[in-house]
């Protein structure tokens, strides 16, 4: 069952509750003060993260950091290219 936020019309609490789609639609007795009526709150739903939280990249990684060794063969360490010259005939 989804969990929902309900905002209570009586003494105004914000609690939540896991109940189906259409109890949520109806509203529900507050779970707070259990004299006001509770309607359910739009809300955006907690997605699972993956990995652990998302966290700065260490200092020493920076575009100017090189993870390869030049010569290395990968397409990160192309020397400039040389000038045409011309020929003399």
């Amino acid at each position: 069952m989804p969990l929902y936020e309900f905002r209570c019309s009586s003494c105004h609490a914000v609690f939540e509750r896991l109940c189906s789609f259409a109890q949520a639609e109806g509203g529900l007795e507050c779970g707070v003060c259990a004299t006001g009526w509770a309607e359910r709150i739009d809300s955006l739903p907690a997605l699972p993260q993956r990995g652990g939280p998302a966290t700065p990249p260490p200092a020493s990684a920076s575009r100017t950091a090189s993870a390869h060794p030049a010569g290395c063969g990968c397409s990160m360490h192309r020397a400039a290219p040389k000038p045409a010259v011309a020929k003399s005939t």
